[in-house]
């Protein structure tokens, strides 16, 4: 059951996320997953069993959820009433944890901006997956299908060539680089020097940056 944040439990997470109402254009919206077990459990514990199966291993006074920014002057969050609804780009705090114990909370990470470098039939492979990432679900399927067959035909065609980035008779257990392998993460590794030098900050593990 999705909500605004409110204070009428006293509990850890109107201790912990509470104070988000205290900042204009912040909201909170969660799924509280205890009070959806009691509801969903009067509404099919006589009509599927399984659905009851699944009920009873439900983790009790579960919560997830997110706090976002919203502007006050416009009504789009109005129908924000669960968390799939909001928008990442509008994420500042997401949250999870029992609301009787411990809910744990950390800031949204920002998507990394770093990218393969462009080099040979890069380009074409990464433009590969915006078939992929831009349609619904239903008409994703197929789509990727195809580039997942046309990436294993590509990789068979490779074998039939010889090209290979690890060596084959490995004794030791540890895996080790072909010179096509080695030429490979050497250019890997010049572009991201290159990339992280171009404004000082690492931008790879997607981190909040410190304060």
């Amino acid at each position: 059951m999705a909500k605004e944040l409110a204070g009428r439990r006293s509990s850890s997470l109107s201790a912990c996320v509470g104070r988000a109402r205290l900042l204009e254009g912040l909201r909170a919206v969660w799924l509280d997953q205890d009070e959806e077990m009691w509801y969903n459990f009067e509404k099919m514990i006589f009509r599927d069993i399984r659905r009851r199966d699944q009920l009873e291993i439900t983790p009790h006074h579960l919560v997830e959820g997110v706090v976002h920014r919203y502007d006050p002057s416009e009504h789009e969050h109005e129908e924000w009433v669960k968390v799939k609804h909001v928008p990442l780009a509008r994420v500042v705090v997401c949250f999870e944890g029992c609301w009787r114990d411990v809910v744990r909370w950390h800031p949204a990470a920002p998507a990394s901006r770093r990218i393969t470098p462009p080099s040979g039939g890069k380009v074409a492979h990464s433009m590969e997956w915006t078939t992929v990432t831009g349609p619904t679900p239903l008409q994703a399927v197929p789509k990727m299908q195809v580039v997942e067959q046309r990436q294993r035909d590509e990789a068979a065609d490779w074998r039939r060539r010889g090209v290979e980035y690890f060596e084959k008779d490995i004794q030791s257990g540890v895996p080790t680089l072909t010179q096509a392998g080695r030429e490979a993460l050497e250019a890997e590794i010049k572009y991201e020097h290159e990339d992280e030098n171009e404004d000082g900050v690492e931008r790879d593990n997607g981190s909040a940056p410190a304060s």
